[in-house]
Formats: structure tokens, C-alpha cells, sequence
């Protein structure tokens, strides 16, 4: 099926990009994006129509413009950049987004590793032809903004391809952290820490001679959305005392995944598990599961029961064993900040996630070099100053109207 209420723009004799701006086309294109999600380079749950198609209806604002770019060779959809226009700030306009990204910080989802979605045998011929369609059509869009990268994603190649007519700004800002799954479900414990070993099978001994341990999907619910509230519950039991609020606060977060668990429970592809024992919910984990790799999105537990079950690490390990069982591949914690996240207890491998800007060179990149030029002599500065004896440098300006009298 060809993209409805497009635009065309040729490249070659087969070779060419159309553009979807309207909420109809993109609703039309359901079936090829994820047939094409399922076969690309990439392949995972937050590039799915239902995850980008349900941010949309939740998250759009009056300054958002669709500019999903279809690639296609002759008639066959090889490729999907799913951009969109973001106008919303004033000194930003005409900003270049991913959909899945952008919303304000206290209702962010976070769509992880956002990138185009492209068959493998076109992947030379997508960057290429996109990055044409970019340089052809500047008026659309002054600057690109992207987070939470993967540095092998088509998008950093096409930032290199672009970097004649723009600069590039990237930092890393996180790291992913992922498990690759052995063949058994005992060679996991094995590979852990002895302290880990001992902590899992300890407290999981403890848990079963102390009352039923039990694990119940949501699909086996009556209502899966009751699985939802006891998410909630645990996560902001979590959280609680700590000087942050819940994301569970936000009425646009909680309303998109309301949206898609009812969009995507029915496809195995969403789930929230929970563990009761002796009957009482003590954790759950909100996961998605797409081609025999699943991902670990969010969680919550007890935190009375932390000291003497650890529910989190129990039930950590027990979705493990049992993924490993089903012939999962891989289990993905996704991304967290800092390098000693608890994740990386868990016999994860990791790699960088990424933020870029990309600034057509101009008065937008001139100020991007003054900022960082001047924040680079401000750490400098910050640095050589926590050389200084703080104590002594007050005491001899605490003691100089003395000296000053005593002259």
C-alpha cells in the first residue's frame, strides 16, 4: 500500500521518499509500518505503530507537524522515518523530532532507541535517500533534536552524511544495559556474583518457607487494568520518601499506557506481571516482549519487604529463568544514568545511549560553540577551585578587616 495523503519526491528511477502529514494517512499505514518494523534492522516495541501512533494522540500539540518519511523502492515500502515538526517553543521552531520524544520531563514515557525503521538490503540507500530529502526541503526544518540513541542507528549515519551543511552536537547520556540469555535457565544464576547467587536463592528460600509465592500475568486478571493500579501502587511505594514525584502523577503517562495495554495485551507484546505472596502484590514489572527479546520497562516493589525478601531481585531473576526457558534471546533493562546502575548486577553487557542536536551552520550553531566553549571554561574554573582550601581561603577573608585595622 503507498502512503495516503503524501507528498512525492523523486530521487532515481526507483528510488523515492514520499511524506505522510496528516493523522489519517498516518492511522492508514498500521499494517505495512509494523510488517516493516518486524523485518528491519532494528526491530523493537517502542517503533511500533501502536507506540508512536498512541503518542501522537496523547502528546500532540498545536505547534506539532506529521513528517513521516516513507522510502520506497518502486512500489515496495523499504524504510520509515518517523519525524515529526515540533513549533512549540518559540526560539526553537521548525525543530526536527522523532515521534515518541518530546514531551515535557514530568510526563515523559521514554521511547528508547528511536531510529528509522529500514530493511536491511536498503539500509545505504534510506540514509542516502532521506538526507537528500532533508537538504531538498531546508524550509521545513532549521534544526534536528534526538534522544536516547543507539550509536550503530541509521540516524547517527545519516548526522554523518548531513554534517557538510550541518554540526552536530552529541553527548552520551546514559548507558543501555542488556543481558544476552544462555540456553538454560540455571547457567543465568550461574553466571552471576557469588553475592548475587546467594542473595537470589537465600531470599527466594525464605520467601517459600514462609508462605505461597505466585506470579500472575495481566491477561489473567479480569480487568488487565487492575494490573495497572497494582503497578502503580509498587512503583510509588518505591519511590516513596525520596525528594521526587511519581511519574504515576502525570495524567497524559498514565493515559498512554492505559491506550496501549489495551492496544497491544491481545499480541503478547505488553505485559505487567505481578508477584503476590501469601496473597499481597509485593512486586511487579511492566515489560514488552517482541521478537524473542524482552524489555524491562518499569517496576515497582514493596519496600517494607525489601530488607527481608529483596521482591525486586527474587522476581528479577525468576522473569529470567523463565524468558530463558521460552527461548528468549535477550533481556533488555534498557537505558539508566551513570555507570554503577544495579542493572549492571544483573550480568548485563552495556553501550552508550546518545543525545544529539544537528544545527545548520549559522547564528543556531555559533551560539551552540559560545555556550560550549563557555561551559568548558566554567568546569575548568569549577575544578580548579575545589583545589582550593575552601576553609582556609574564608578564614583569611574573614581575618582581613582585623589586619586592616590593625595597620
Amino acid at each position: 500500500m503507498s502512503l495516503a495523503g503524501k507528498r512525492s519526491h523523486s530521487l532515481e528511477s526507483k528510488i523515492r521518499v514520499e511524506c505522510v502529514q496528516d493523522t489519517a494517512a498516518f492511522n492508514a499505514l498500521k499494517g505495512d509500518w509494523n510488517t516493516l518494523v518486524e523485518h528491519s534492522i532494528h526491530p523493537q516495541p517502542f517503533i511500533l505503530w501502536e507506540w508512536m501512533f498512541t503518542w501522537w494522540e496523547v502528546y500532540q500539540q498545536s505547534g506539532y507537524e506529521l513528517l513521516i518519511l516513507g522510502v520506497y523502492d518502486d512500489k515496495k515500502l523499504v524504510a520509515i522515518a518517523p519525524f515529526y515538526i515540533d513549533n512549540a517553543h518559540w526560539l526553537m521552531r521548525r525543530r526536527l523530532r522523532m515521534l515518541g520524544e518530546g514531551e515535557a520531563r514530568e510526563d515523559e514515557v521514554v521511547s528508547h532507541y528511536p531510529d528509522v525503521i529500514a530493511l536491511a538490503s536498503h539500509r545505504q540507500q534510506t540514509t542516502d535517500a532521506l538526507v537528500d530529502y532533508l537538504l531538498s526541503n531546508e524550509k521545513k526544518w532549521t534544526l534536528g533534536q534526538f534522544r536516547f540513541m543507539l550509536g550503530g542507528s541509521l540516524l547517527n549515519e545519516m548526522q554523518q552524511k548531513l554534517s557538510k551543511a550541518f554540526d552536530h552536537y552529541t553527548v552520551s547520556s546514559s548507558q543501555s544495559y542488556a543481558i544476552q540469555l544462555p540456553t538454560t535457565p540455571e547457567g543465568y544464576v550461574n553466571s552471576l556474583s557469588r553475592s548475587m547467587r546467594k542473595q537470589f536463592r537465600s531470599r527466594l528460600t525464605r520467601m517459600e518457607n514462609s508462605g505461597e509465592l505466585k506470579i500472575i500475568s495481566a491477561h489473567e486478571f479480569d480487568d488487565p487494568h487492575e494490573a495497572m493500579d497494582i503497578l502503580e501502587r509498587l512503583h510509588r511505594a518505591r519511590w516513596q520518601g525520596r525528594d521526587s514525584s511519581s511519574i504515576f502523577d502525570s495524567t497524559a503517562f498514565k493515559t498512554f499506557h492505559k491506550i496501549l495495554l489495551n492496544r497491544l495485551l491481545d499480541q503478547g507484546i505488553i505485559d505487567i506481571r505481578v508477584m503476590y505472596h501469601n496473597g499481597e502484590a509485593i512486586a511487579a514489572v511492566h515489560n514488552f516482549n517482541f521478537k524473542k527479546r524482552c524489555y524491562s520497562y518499569q517496576s515497582g516493589f514493596s519496600s517494607q519487604d525489601d530488607k527481608r525478601f529483596s521482591p525486586m531481585v527474587v522476581f528479577d531473576i525468576l522473569e529470567i529463568q523463565a524468558l530463558v526457558s521460552a527461548g528468549y534471546l535477550e533481556y533488555d533493562y534498557l537505558s539508566a544514568e551513570g555507570d554503577n546502575s544495579y542493572k549492571a548486577k544483573f550480568k548485563c553487557e552495556s553501550e552508550p545511549v546518545y543525545e544529539t542536536l544537528w544545527l545548520k551552520r549559522g547564528w543556531q550553531s555559533i551560539l551552540m560553540r559560545s555556550y560550549r566553549r563557555t561551559r568548558s571554561f566554567g568546569g575548568r574554573y569549577y575544578r580548579s577551585l575545589k583545589q582550593v582550601d575552601l576553609n582556609g581561603l574564608v578564614n583569611s577573608i574573614m581575618e582581613f578587616p582585623k589586619r586592616a585595622l590593625h595597620r
